[in-house]
């Protein structure tokens, strides 16, 4: 039964059908066409789960890395050892090189990690490289944040204790996610 007939359409599937759709034509344009996309759509879904099990771990390391700094730079800040005369030169890049230092060995990790536990069995060899380098970018943008965005609320007359952690969030979890998925398009080939 034809889905026109169950919709009551027309008795009449002749009509609906176009011109010169044999059977073997239907066959050879399912093989060349349909399995294909099929096959390209299930990789995507598959490359998508893969990457979706490592979302919370991009978003969440750069949120506890730049609620850290943002502490660190509070507590610096009211016991004298933060300075604002002396804010770029000595205390920001002091963090800006623990921020790199710490991305750079969370992202190694993770990586292999990623590689070895989703990567190699999903038949993803650069989901590896996706994940460290969306978490680089995260745990060192939120680093530098957590130190930034507290001594700009300063700097405006602006309380920094609770100000600054909602910033730091959103520009984090967006740049993060953003370079997470751009990274899996590029090396990955996914269609975005």
């Amino acid at each position: 039964m034809s889905t026109t007939t169950m919709a009551g359409i027309a008795s009449n599937e002749a009509a609906f059908r176009p011109r010169h759709d044999h059977p073997v034509a239907e066959m050879v344009r399912d093989t060349f066409v349909s399995v294909p996309t099929t096959a390209t759509v299930a990789d995507a879904l598959g490359a998508g789960i893969a990457l979706a099990i490592f979302i919370p771990l991009v978003m969440d390391m750069g949120g506890n890395v730049g609620t850290q700094s943002s502490t660190i730079f509070a507590r610096g800040y009211a016991l004298g050892h933060v300075t604002i005369k002396d804010f770029w030169r000595r205390n920001f890049a002091r963090e800006a090189l623990v921020g790199a230092t710490m991305a750079v060995g969370i992202a190694l990790i993770a990586g292999v990690v990623a590689h070895f536990w989703q990567g190699v069995p999903n038949d993803i060899p650069n989901l590896g490289i996706v994940v460290g380098a969306a978490l680089f970018t995260s745990v060192f943008l939120a680093s530098m944040l957590g130190f930034l965005m507290p001594y700009i609320l300063v700097r405006i007359g602006v309380d920094h204790a609770p100000g600054a952690d909602p910033f730091i969030t959103t520009i984090k979890d967006f740049s993060g996610l953003l370079v997470y998925f751009s990274m899996a398009a590029w090396l990955i080939g996914i269609e975005m």
